[in-house]
């Protein structure tokens, strides 16, 4: 695989988080892309691609028990389904979906995850880091996606529109809510009758007239 490791930008974002090859075993390119999205925008480092591999670092991934080559058409695919990518260390971290594999232990309790940005993230909720300010005032967020959600109540910018009519929603969650109206779907289920609702509030206060007193 013809890469182009950029080595002046992963050293110090590694340095910066106190990363070492220990720490990020099974990453790929595009995974490492997403743990330090806050110093890397996009895929891209000015107008050229940002591919990070840990062959850059002098890191070696932990090999699956199966070895994975890439197929003809580029990819590397998942045995147990559809998935693919370009990226064969982001088909190992998929791959974990199918065994249950949770090898990121957090260190403060024992929840375990998949993946390593995902134990970052958790972890948050338990230092109560908050690494994303928001550029228009003093708020700030512990997820990069929670902190573009609130930037848009002051950019008033609506990227997600419906399929069925003009309505636009600053966030994809809402977006999904509204075209319920359009197609009935009632994804939530009474655990007690047959109630389904379009929304989980719904559902939460239907079930209070069952377990109320």
């Amino acid at each position: 695989m013809n890469y182009f490791f950029i080595l002046i930008t992963i050293f110090p974002l590694l340095l910066t988080n106190n990363s070492s090859c220990a720490q990020l075993p099974d990453l790929g390119d595009e995974e490492l892309l997403n743990m330090f999205s806050d110093q890397i925008e996009g895929n891209t480092i000015g107008n050229k691609p940002a591919i990070i591999s840990q062959e850059a670092t002098g890191c070696r991934q932990t090999m699956p028990t199966e070895a994975l080559t890439k197929s003809a058409d580029g990819f590397f695919h998942c045995q147990d389904c559809e998935y693919k990518s370009i990226y064969k260390g982001n088909v190992i971290a998929h791959k974990r979906n199918h065994t249950g594999e949770k090898p990121f232990k957090c260190q403060f309790c024992n929840y375990r995850a998949a993946r390593k940005e995902t134990l970052i993230k958790h972890e948050r909720t338990h230092t109560g880091d908050k690494p994303f300010q928001c550029q228009y005032c003093d708020y700030r967020a512990t997820q990069r996606v929670v902190m573009r959600d609130h930037e848009r109540t002051h950019s008033g910018e609506k990227p997600f529109q419906c399929q069925y009519c003009k309505y636009q929603a600053s966030k994809k969650g809402d977006l999904i809510k509204h075209e319920r109206t359009h197609t009935g779907d009632k994804p939530f289920e009474c655990r007690y009758c047959e109630y389904q609702a379009s929304q989980i509030n719904n559902l939460i206060r239907h079930e209070r007239t069952h377990t109320s007193t």
